[in-house]
């Protein structure tokens, strides 16, 4: 049997001039090659496009497969392979099956931003360990975090990040030495939450707000998306019955305790609230047990039975963190599924429904190296967002979670929807991001909408902030 394979449906990259035309070859910048199917007289060596060559189908077979093998490069491509039955060949073929065509996605997934600051403008004092810990889903997103200078003063710098990746938006005028308060979450309006020496603030425009009460300590780790100056959810932690205790304070009034209706419930935290009004978190949901995690019920609801979530198939204890929920009500974080080699394994817990009131646990186990190996044995969900529709799960995986450039182990990982069996991709590989160079990232901390996913690793060696963009085809 003859088979021919012709070019169609190529597209270009807009960065780059002249043609990007498929190349076919096994060695240099080819984009592709075939594999498999090959007559032992004949091979694809050489091959120009238009050419005719022979597979051979073995007489104990049926049929015989032929594999078109990518190759990694640093743009993003749609090409169509199409192959086609030669007219003349000695098999009967189905004329409406002649051809079959391959869709080659080549190239990096996402672009790799560096989010760095200078104070300034003076290259001595241009280095400082940032520090990414959310984004929205503005046109124009912004990214929550901090830089921390050393050269030639200590000084944090709490803002965000918008458009110019390279300079964080100094909003509390330290970068000449001070520490400002830390900026945990951000709402689309751009307002920034998080924790100020002990307390917990707010930041509208350019007012910043302690939050209630006056005393004891406080934080604020989350707001909903939606969230503006005069209607929101912001979410954290308050004193409480001389303890910290799952908080939320809505539209600027004083912390609702969310363990309120659970009389004797021991300390927690809230992570993270949709527009919807759903906080999730973890807290002792019974006097003297385990933390668990939650999910509350729309409007910031008190917690009550039936808002802990549960357990996936094979965890040891019903312990864990819900650290994200998607605006469908989607929720990531982890879970303790092995009392000591695997006490933390990332899971996903389905949106409420009617047959499932506290949604279902899915265990997303670890990251598994494409070539035979072992698993990592630790792993958790830090962002969860509906991305077109689907859940997208960022977070890491390793067999140890400390920060640190020399814990080669740890890596940001991320999940397209809930497979099955679940897998994660390595941010680190190039074939899904460009840019590369110098770089290893370890947490992925946040994902918006659109798509965009912030965390934080190292380049060279120092510890920095990143931003992946989404490539669209064509760029």
């Amino acid at each position: 049997m003859q088979v021919k394979v012709v070019p169609s449906g190529l597209t270009r990259p807009t960065s780059a001039g002249g043609s990007l035309d498929a190349t076919y070859g096994t060695t240099g910048t080819a984009d592709y090659y075939f594999s498999g199917g090959l007559a032992s007289t004949d091979s694809w060596t050489g091959y120009a496009v238009g050419q005719t060559k022979t597979v051979v189908i073995p007489p104990e077979s049926e049929s015989v497969a032929i594999s078109v093998v990518t190759r990694a490069d640093n743009l993003t491509e749609q090409n169509v392979v199409t192959m086609e039955l030669v007219p003349g060949s000695a098999y009967a073929v189905d004329p409406a099956n002649l051809r079959a065509q391959v869709l080659i996605f080549d190239g990096p997934e996402f672009t790799l931003y560096e989010l760095a600051d200078s104070r300034w403008g003076s290259p001595d004092w241009s280095y400082a360990n940032t520090m990414a810990t959310g984004i929205n889903g503005a046109a124009s997103p912004q990214v929550s975090g901090w830089a921390n200078h050393i050269i030639p003063s200590y000084s944090t710098v709490g803002g965000f990040w918008q458009s110019t990746w390279g300079s964080i938006n100094d909003l509390w005028s330290v970068r000449n030495g001070g520490t400002s308060p830390l900026p945990y979450g951000i709402a689309n309006s751009g307002m920034l939450v998080g924790i100020s020496g002990t307390r917990a603030f707010r930041r509208f425009g350019s007012t910043t707000t302690l939050l209630p009460p006056t005393t004891g300590t406080s934080g604020a780790y989350g707001v909903n998306p939606g969230g503006t100056d005069t209607s929101h959810y912001i979410v954290g932690f308050s004193p409480a019955a001389g303890e910290s205790r799952p908080a939320v304070w809505v539209n600027g009034g004083n912390p609702r305790d969310l363990l309120q209706n659970l009389p004797g419930g021991g300390p927690g935290i809230a992570r993270a609230v949709n527009d919807a009004g759903e906080v999730v978190g973890t807290a002792q949901l019974i006097p003297g047990q385990i933390s668990q995690p939650f999910r509350s019920k729309a409007g910031a609801a008190f917690l009550g039975a039936g808002d802990e979530l549960p357990a996936p198939a094979g965890a040891f204890d019903s312990s864990g963190v819900a650290n994200a929920v998607s605006v469908g009500g989607g929720a990531g974080g982890w879970f303790r599924l092995n009392e000591f080699q695997n006490p933390k394994v990332a899971t996903y817990w389905a949106p409420r429904s009617g047959n499932n009131p506290n949604g279902s646990g899915k265990n997303l186990s670890r990251w598994v190296p494409p070539t035979p190996g072992p698993a990592d044995k630790l792993s958790e969900a830090l962002g969860v967002a509906q991305v077109n529709g689907t859940d997208w799960s960022v977070g890491w995986s390793g067999d140890d979670e400390t920060l640190s450039a020399s814990n080669s182990k740890l890596k940001a990982v991320f999940m397209k929807g809930v497979g099955n069996p679940p897998v994660w991709r390595d941010l680190n590989d190039r074939h899904f991001t460009h840019g590369m160079t110098g770089w290893s990232l370890k947490k992925a901390t946040a994902v918006n909408a659109q798509g965009w996913i912030v965390g934080n690793g190292f380049l060279n060696g120092t510890a920095r902030g990143f931003l992946l963009v989404p490539r669209a085809a064509g760029q």
